[in-house]
């Protein structure tokens, strides 16, 4: 394709673009139906951080099942491994935020657990 586009010519096309029912048929890995059930159900920050904490671990495991299949391949190894950290990263600045929310809800609704 960069030959083409140096000689001026445009890419060649390898294959169609998706259409609508394409689109349609796409499942995402991480936005399950039981996910998007308890997400229309849920309200408030405790469930914006518990719904990001469980978006953040579906990510992980994503990754780290791509890292398996791509072994062998440093480079990609790599990527994925730093995408991994990156999510876990987020995990735990969503989890930290969560722990924060509920210890002032438990204190507020002066609640203390054992």
């Amino acid at each position: 394709q960069i030959g083409r586009m140096a000689e001026g010519k445009p890419p060649r096309l390898v294959r169609k673009a998706a259409g609508k029912r394409e689109i349609r048929k796409f499942r995402s890995p991480l936005f399950t139906p039981d996910f998007v059930a308890r997400g229309k159900n849920a309200e408030g920050e405790a469930a914006a951080l518990s719904i990001g904490m469980t978006l953040e671990k579906r990510a992980i495991e994503q990754f780290t099942a791509l890292r398996r299949k791509v072994k062998g391949d440093a480079e990609a190894d790599k990527v994925v491994a730093d995408l991994i950290a990156w999510e876990q990263d987020h995990l735990k600045l969503l989890t930290r935020q969560y722990e924060q929310f509920r210890e002032m809800y438990w204190e507020e609704a002066r609640f203390w657990p054992f």
